[in-house]
């Protein structure tokens, strides 16, 4: 347990094959998380002092603006549940669900969650307006009346990482998950900011971020296949 094991070896001598094809499929396998076919290996010793592994390489880690790195790095659903157990809410009887802008219920019906219209242009570029109903804050009015500390679900999605690290101070399960996120360097990013709009190494980075918070379990394996190429 805490040990860093590196593998190395000249271009093309197989560390990724090694290390992705048989040690993470095979584990994988192994466990019975999944049933992807693994590169062949005679066997694999240890396995019982791992609960999971998990891989960490350079593939992108989306482009769709409804993925924001609140709900890449899984602090969404804690946040819209506190949310969901204000007193307005309760009253309302309003679930978790009514938070979310990827789901019909509390999302602007006009721009369906986006916060933006498309407009296709025949012979340019499509143009994307503010969505007249929402005004880009992706709720109906209804569940932007709920607040919780003063803030709606609109105006806490604005807010940057460094500002939503004081304000959920008092809730540690959603600051255990911004931790990464600050010691990344990545404080200054928005909560809501589309995915789409990140540079890549600040999605990169976010992508760490997410795997580094992870701490539900013990005995983790973690396989890192060149993961910051390209970065400071």
């Amino acid at each position: 347990t805490g040990l860093m094991v590196c593998i190395t070896g000249v271009s093309g001598s197989g560390k990724s094959t090694l290390a992705e094809e048989i040690i993470y499929k095979g584990i994988r396998r192994e466990k019975r998380f999944d049933f992807e076919k693994p590169g062949r290996y005679a066997s694999i010793e240890g396995i019982e002092h791992i609960s999971n592994v998990i891989l960490v390489d350079q593939s992108p880690i989306g482009k769709t603006p409804r993925s924001n790195p609140l709900t890449y790095i899984g602090a969404f659903d804690p946040i819209r549940k506190l949310l969901a157990q204000t007193p307005l809410a309760r009253e309302r009887k309003y679930k978790p669900g009514m938070f979310s802008f990827n789901v019909p219920g509390g999302r602007c019906d006009t721009c369906m969650g986006n916060g933006f219209e498309k407009v296709e242009m025949q012979f340019l570029s499509d143009v994307y307006i503010t969505c007249p109903d929402c005004q880009g804050r992706r709720f109906r009015r209804e569940v932007l009346d709920v607040t919780y500390k003063g803030k709606n679900i609109g105006a806490i999605l604005e807010m940057t990482f460094t500002e939503a690290y004081e304000f959920f101070k008092d809730t540690p399960a959603i600051i255990q998950l911004f931790q990464p996120i600050m010691d990344s360097g990545l404080e200054y990013l928005c909560l809501g900011q589309p995915v789409n709009t990140l540079s890549g190494g600040e999605a990169q980075r976010l992508k760490l971020a997410k795997y580094m918070g992870y701490h539900y379990a013990q005995n983790l394996l973690y396989i890192f296949d060149e993961p910051s190429t390209g970065l400071h």
